[in-house]
């Protein structure tokens, strides 16, 4: 939906059945749902847009600090700890994006673009992995 300078988006993923792999879990038993707000605007007559995204990820997912303590307590192999470490779980974050132009004289070829700063904040409570291996 896209109404003058703001967009909405939203959907619904579907997982992959083991991490990494490109077969969709079938029946969408691991998800994710995402939402993100876009508002674009103009600061000093140069085009800017701030980007708020949230998300909910349900799928089978290590915590880190659980495999790690395992691979310590057992001598296990972190990547075999990690793999045994995985249930399901939900794991929920937000992002920040906010991108600037900073000049309109720098790059007037319509080839270039203009130049811009881009700032961007992460905030995921729960250290998780969905990958097969925790090091390669």
């Amino acid at each position: 939906m896209v109404s003058g300078l703001v967009a909405v988006r939203a959907g619904v993923f579907d997982l992959s059945d083991v991490p990494n792999s490109e077969v969709l879990e079938p029946g969408f038993h691991e998800y994710q749902v995402l939402g993100e707000l876009e508002r674009r605007y103009q600061l000093a007559s140069l085009p800017g847009k701030a980007l708020v995204t949230v998300f909910d990820s349900h799928g089978r997912m290590a915590l880190l600090d659980d495999a790690i303590v395992r691979a310590q307590v057992t001598g296990e192999n972190i990547n075999n700890a990690l793999i045994d470490a995985r249930r399901y779980r939900d794991r929920s974050g937000i992002s920040v994006n906010i991108q600037q132009h900073l000049t309109d004289d720098l790059g007037r070829s319509r080839a270039l673009a203009r130049p811009a700063v881009m700032l961007r904040y992460m905030n995921s409570p729960i250290r998780t992995s969905r990958s097969r291996r925790a090091f390669r």
